[in-house]
């Protein structure tokens, strides 16, 4: 219906004009359309969503103390490497002071402790991080991975979900004890790892 059409009332039209009906033929049609059916599967179940972000995510952010008997650990470069033979070299950080107050920083032996922080963003390259200051190396596990039976009866690798803090018996009959039940908040898995230098 887009003609549109302009009808002047008859006492409009001329003077002594008078009102009259007009007919006009409209062919009035109509269509029926059927509703959308509900297609929507929203899912609102926060800790199934939840364990699959955390799953997914390969973000870690490595913090901690940095304290030793025999240096101070307020101003050192930590460097991290991404394999054991320290040659695929990541980045480094420097340690700085643990709090602004200078008697809270120091150990028993009134050597200054020191804080430091890492960010590591999609890292797929390893299953580990090696962390390395002087002579000294320290290895964190960041993903853990256990052979499974798949159903044709061969054997599969699979990633074992964060949250785990247990043994896992291997198909081998080996056990390996899973500790990757980090804080995750923020898009990131949060790990703690003190050192002790």
């Amino acid at each position: 219906m887009d003609d549109k059409v302009k009808i002047l009332l008859g006492r409009k039209q001329f003077q002594g004009g008078v009102n009259q009906d007009v007919f006009l033929s409209v062919e009035l049609n109509r269509t029926f359309n059927e509703l959308p059916k509900e297609t929507y599967y929203n899912d609102f179940d926060l800790n199934k969503q939840f364990k699959k972000e955390r799953n997914s995510c390969r973000n870690f952010y490595i913090y901690g103390i940095a304290d030793s008997p025999y240096i101070n650990c307020d101003n050192i470069i930590i460097h991290f490497y991404k394999s054991s033979g320290l040659t695929e070299h990541i980045g480094n950080t420097t340690t700085i002071p643990l709090t602004s107050a200078n008697w809270t920083n120091k150990n028993f032996l009134g050597l200054k402790r020191g804080q430091y922080k890492f960010l590591l963003e999609d890292y797929t390259d390893s299953q580990k991080i090696f962390i390395r200051y002087n002579t000294q190396s320290y290895e964190k596990q960041l993903v853990y991975t256990a052979d499974t039976y798949n159903y044709t009866g061969g054997t599969v690798s699979t990633t074992v979900d964060y949250g785990t803090n247990d043994e896992v018996v291997l198909l081998n009959g080996e056990s390996m004890t899973v500790e990757n039940d980090f804080p995750f908040f923020y898009n990131k898995h949060w790990i703690k790892f003190n050192l002790e230098i």
